[in-house]
């Protein structure tokens, strides 16, 4: 088993404007870009689990590349938790720029080596069509500023409302006592 570079696109999002996006988008690959669905991984499951794979050309090293697509798959809910689309490719050749090209258009995570499992988030590229949530946002903002993992914590928090409001005023106090030890004569401040 070899080392992939993943992504975590958020939402659920189709092979085919994956292959577009892979297609259209100045990365050097050109055209020749094909789609194959594959169907359910676990036809017994209860858990709809399908899976896709995207051919095309890497322009670094001229071989044929094969880029996997999972729904409702349960790795990495860790990293993000929301639905998702999860995709992979070997960590060799143009992985890493190709799968950040793809997770920008849609806003999510990326690790560039399996090996490693260091998720970074990647915010959406200007000018790109997808409008994301609040919660996502959120996601991507915290994830940037702290680190992913940190973000899903985060993330489940601000989802439920009262838990949310219950971390705003821990907060809203703690800042209260910041602001009165910094005050002059109060507390020891300065």
């Amino acid at each position: 088993m070899g080392v992939d570079t993943k992504g975590i696109l958020i939402g659920s999002q189709s092979a085919e404007s994956i292959a577009a996006i892979i297609r259209n988008h100045g990365n050097g690959i050109g055209q020749d870009v094909e789609v194959e669905h594959l169907g359910r991984l676990y036809p017994d499951s209860e858990v709809s689990t399908a899976s896709a794979r995207i051919f095309f050309r890497d322009p670094k090293s001229e071989t044929r590349r094969t880029m996997y697509v999972f729904w409702n798959i349960g790795d990495d809910r860790d990293v993000y938790d929301g639905e998702r689309t999860h995709i992979s490719l070997g960590a060799s050749g143009s992985a890493v720029p190709v799968i950040e090209d793809v997770v920008s258009h849609f806003g999510g995570f990326m690790c560039e080596s399996d090996s490693r499992e260091d998720w970074r988030a990647v915010d959406l590229r200007p000018g790109a069509e997808i409008v994301l949530s609040p919660l996502d946002r959120l996601s991507i903002d915290v994830g940037q500023a702290f680190g992913s993992k940190d973000a899903e914590v985060l993330r489940k928090v601000a989802a439920d409302p009262d838990k949310l409001a219950a971390v705003m005023e821990a907060f809203d106090r703690y800042r209260s006592s910041l602001d009165a030890d910094n005050a002059p004569g109060i507390g020891g401040g300065r």
